[in-house]
């Protein structure tokens, strides 16, 4: 399945645009219409050869599942907040199929390494001369209206030129961590702090001391080293507490995370335990839908829960909202994927991506679905595609 036109030029662009939140979050942005109009360019394109990949079947039939869930319990309770994910899961599935045909090249894979890195520096820049949004004195955001918002979009691009780079034998550089780590700190956002470091770990010092090559853990610390200057002379242009700060801010913020971890506590007004940071309680007292789905909405059903909020797992939370046959075609889905990532960079960046997704709740964004589907193996150079159509 391969494409390459003027729909790759417009995903591109909607990745871009992605980043500028011009509207309140959860609703439409620029971006999002670029991604639609994206899939309907190759719909078009390709006309009555358009298909649908055998693997993502099971992608589809989660996704009317999901939809089925959504509208039958928008009958019985008459919310309408089961509505908008029924739009959303509609348009990754778009995102998807789409992504199918466009991610196969391998000019689209160069043209994502260029386009990440140059969205790096323009994020970096906005920060440095005081352009972005703070969400407060501490967290910066930049075109975002959240700073996690800020710090997914960074962290899933940085996992997306991985795996583009994985795919045309090109190297993510130490200069890349660094101004992705700098970025990462600003939003002070732990899920991301803590994907990034899972990555980081695997691919500079684990795999290196497996291999051993030794040079592999000295570039490891030359990019703490580059990561750090960096850091040391941004934030001292900041208009907050400058580097001290922040990186204590971040420190702490971490040990709060820690220590929420290893508090299961299921109820209490004050408790900072990881079920009720994360909005776990509604799984723990409500198991039974863990079976059959309560459908994302109507949140304020649960009795006895801390709040009426949705839950803040991607995993947990399709679990419970749907239940165990659309997790299990989820599940068949993203394994059909993942079986494809043999090489280690690959496998390093599911591997982050998963522990990032059980700690934020990540199904709604298109990033997210891309990340799980992208395999550098499905990307070939244009001299193999004219082999095989030849």
């Amino acid at each position: 399945m391969h494409y390459y036109g003027p729909a790759t030029y417009v995903f591109l662009l909607a990745v871009f645009l992605k980043q500028f939140y011009l509207f309140g979050s959860g609703g439409v942005q620029p971006g999002d219409l670029l991604f639609v109009l994206a899939f309907l360019g190759v719909l078009v394109s390709k006309g009555i050869s358009f298909r649908i990949a055998k693997k993502d079947l099971a992608f589809l039939s989660f996704v009317v599942m999901t939809i089925t869930i959504n509208l039958f319990h928008f009958a019985t309770t008459g919310s309408r907040s089961f509505l908008l994910p029924c739009a959303y899961y509609l348009f990754n599935l778009m995102v998807v199929f789409g992504f199918r045909y466009i991610g196969s090249d391998e000019r689209f894979a160069c043209k994502l390494i260029i386009l990440a890195r140059a969205i790096f520096a323009f994020q970096l820049v906005l920060y440095v001369v005081h352009l972005g949004r703070w969400y407060d004195a501490d967290r910066y955001m930049g075109t975002f209206n959240d700073p996690n918002q800020f710090g997914y979009y960074v962290l899933s691009l940085y996992f997306m030129a991985h795996l583009a780079s994985a795919g045309i034998s090109r190297k993510i550089t130490l200069a890349d961590d660094a101004i992705v780590l700098a970025l990462l700190l600003t939003s002070l956002s732990t899920g991301m702090l803590a994907a990034f470091a899972v990555l980081f770990v695997l691919k500079r010092v684990i795999i290196p001391l497996r291999t051993g090559a030794g040079l592999g853990i000295l570039k490891s610390l030359a990019a703490v080293v580059a990561m750090a200057a960096l850091f040391a002379g941004v934030p001292a242009m900041s208009t907050t507490s400058g580097v001290g700060g922040t990186i204590s801010d971040a420190a702490d913020r971490i040990a709060a995370k820690v220590s929420k971890m290893a508090d299961f506590s299921v109820q209490g007004e004050y408790s900072e335990s990881i079920v009720l940071d994360r909005n776990l309680d509604k799984i723990i007292l409500y198991p039974e839908y863990m079976v059959y789905g309560s459908g994302e909405g109507g949140w304020d059903r649960f009795d006895g829960t801390r709040n009426d909020h949705e839950i803040h797992s991607t995993w947990l939370g399709i679990l419970f909202c749907y239940g165990a046959v659309p997790f299990v075609l989820l599940c068949t889905w993203t394994w059909k994927n993942a079986k494809r990532k043999r090489d280690s960079v690959s496998v390093c960046v599911e591997i982050a991506t998963i522990v990032e997704s059980l700690l934020l709740a990540n199904q709604r964004q298109p990033l997210f679905w891309l990340l799980l589907m992208f395999s550098p193996s499905d990307v070939r150079c244009v001299d193999e595609w004219e082999k095989v159509s030849g």
